[in-house]
C-alpha cells in the first residue's frame, strides 16, 4: 500500500518510513494545476540517510545542543556530536535517520512509531515515540507529536519539510512574502549556538512581523545573517490570545497565488532560507538542489534549551507524556 494521504479538494500526501518522512505534497494551485510544494530526493534510497533532513521527523532533539552535552539532575550526557563538535538532530542517527512503524493508516491520517533504546545516540532513557499526519478538506496538515520516556529524559521534535510554494524545483523562495509572529530570536554565535541572550528583531533583517520578501534583506551586512549564510534562526513566537495554538507564520507565492499559515503550541520556530543546499543530491524531477530552492518552518522547543535554565524546559519526567502539535495549512490568496 502506498504511503499517502488525500483529501476532496486537490491534495495528495506521499510518506516514507524512513524518519516519518514527507515526501511530496501535491495542490492545486491559482490555475487549477496541481504541483508540489515540497522537496523531495529523486532517488528515493537517500531518504535512508536523508542528509538533508527533507520533509523529516526532528529528534530526539531538533536544532542544536552546544557540544553535545547537557544534565539532567547532577548528572552529564554526552551526545554524538556530528554538526562542527555540536549536536544537530538527533545525531548521527536520529529519528530523521530511522525506519519507522506505521500503528495504522487510512486515507486521511497515517501514525509511525518507533522505539529509541535508553542510549540511542547517548541520550538516557528508553522512549515511544508517534509522529501522526491528518489532512483535512480544508488542505490542514495536523502534525501531532507523543513520546513518553522510562527514565527523566530531554526531548524537541518538530517537522523539518522545505517548502516552495512556487513548486518544486521552479525557482528560489527569495520572492516569497513571509511573515513570523515574533518580537525576537534567540541570539547565535559564529557555530549557530544559541548565546542564551534574546535579540529583538526591530531595525533589523530578521524583522518579518509584516509580510516581507524572503530575498530583500538575506545580504545585508548582519553579524547574524553572516554567521548562517542566510536564515536559520530560531524565532520566539509570541501568544495570539486566540487559544493554545498560536500563529507562527505565514507565507505567500503571488506566482502559485497559494498561502501557507503555520500553527503550533509550540514556543519557537526555526526559519531557515535552505543556505546550505549547494547542488549535490537532485529533487524529484531531477535537478539539482541548489541554496534557497526549499524552506523550513520548524516549530519546536529553543535550540541548546537543556543548557539555558532561562529557556523553556525541555526535560520530560519518567512516565510524564511529550505531546505537541503542529498545523499547516495551505489555502488559495
Amino acid at each position: 500500500m502506498a504511503l499517502k494521504l488525500f483529501n476532496n479538494t486537490g491534495s495528495t500526501l506521499y510518506f516514507t518510513e524512513w524518519g516519518a518522512s514527507l515526501k511530496r505534497w501535491f495542490i492545486l494551485d491559482k490555475n487549477e494545476e496541481q504541483i508540489n510544494i515540497v522537496l523531495g530526493y529523486e532517488n528515493d534510497d537517500l531518504y535512508k540517510t536523508n542528509p538533508l533532513y527533507l520533509g523529516a521527523t526532528g529528534g530526539r532533539y531538533a536544532n542544536r545542543i552546544k557540544n553535545g552535552l547537557f544534565l539532567i539532575g547532577n548528572k552529564s550526557y554526552q551526545l554524538e556530536t556530528n554538526n562542527n563538535g555540536h549536536h544537530l538532530h538527533g545525531g548521527f542517527k536520529g529519528f530523521s535517520r530511522q525506519k519507522w512503524s506505521i500503528e495504522n493508516q487510512s486515507n486521511a491520517q497515517i501514525t509511525f512509531s518507533l522505539v529509541s533504546p535508553d542510549g540511542d545516540q547517548g541520550y538516557p532513557g528508553k522512549i515511544n515515540v508517534q509522529t501522526t499526519y491528518e489532512l483535512n478538506d480544508q488542505n490542514e496538515l495536523n502534525i501531532n507529536y507523543k513520546a513518553i520516556s522510562d527514565t527523566d529524559t530531554t526531548i524537541n521534535m518538530t517537522h523539518h519539510s522545505y517548502f516552495n510554494l512556487h513548486g518544486q524545483d521552479k525557482d528560489s523562495i527569495l520572492d516569497h512574502l513571509l511573515s513570523i509572529n515574533a518580537d525576537s530570536i534567540t541570539e547565535v554565535d559564529t557555530d549557530l549556538i544559541p548565546t542564551g541572550k534574546t535579540l529583538p528583531v526591530n531595525n533589523t533583517p530578521l524583522d518579518f512581523r509584516k509580510p516581507t520578501k524572503i530575498g530583500e534583506r538575506i545580504n545585508e551586512h548582519f553579524h547574524q545573517l553572516r554567521y548562517a549564510g542566510g536564515y536559520d534562526h530560531n524565532f520566539i513566537i509570541q501568544p495570539d490570545n486566540k487559544g493554545v495554538m498560536k500563529l507562527a507564520s505565514e507565507l505567500v507565492s503571488k506566482r502559485s497565488g497559494l498561502r501557507m499559515t503555520v500553527r503550533t503550541d509550540l514556543p519557537g520556530m526555526q526559519f531557515y532560507s535552505g543556505n546550505f543546499l549547494d547542488g549535490k543530491y537532485n529533487g524529484v524531477s531531477g535537478n539539482p538542489l541548489y541554496k534557497h530552492a526549499g524552506l523550513c518552518l520548524e516549530p519546536q522547543y529553543f535550540p541548546d534549551s537543556p543548557n539555558n535554565e532561562h529557556f523553556p524546559p525541555t526535560i520530560i519526567k519518567k512516565g510524564r507524556e511529550y505531546k505537541h502539535k503542529i498545523i499547516y495549512k495551505v489555502s488559495l490568496i
